[in-house]
């Protein structure tokens, strides 16, 4: 699981907007990111992850939810999977 941390938004103020952003350290694994558009489809949808893994599951979950026709064929994972970008 990636560690998240908080960025005030603002010059040293509290306006009630805080942003989280992925906490890495030295040495940490850089986190991976893939969008729709990274394997040819009509789609902006993106997402990251701590590891290609994390990345796959949500990949498959918004495929089920708006991608419903589309099959999920082993060789189409594997397209997904080669794609699949450090951040």
């Amino acid at each position: 699981m990636v560690q998240m941390e908080h960025v005030l938004n603002g010059p040293n103020q509290y306006d009630g907007a805080v942003t989280y952003y992925p906490k890495f350290r030295r040495g940490d694994a850089m986190a991976k990111t893939y969008t729709c558009r990274d394997v040819g489809a009509d789609c902006d949808w993106k997402t990251s992850g701590a590891t290609v893994d994390e990345v796959m599951a949500t990949v498959g979950e918004h495929a089920a939810q708006v991608h419903p026709t589309i099959e999920l064929t082993p060789e189409l994972m594997a397209t997904v999977r080669s794609v699949i970008k450090d951040e």
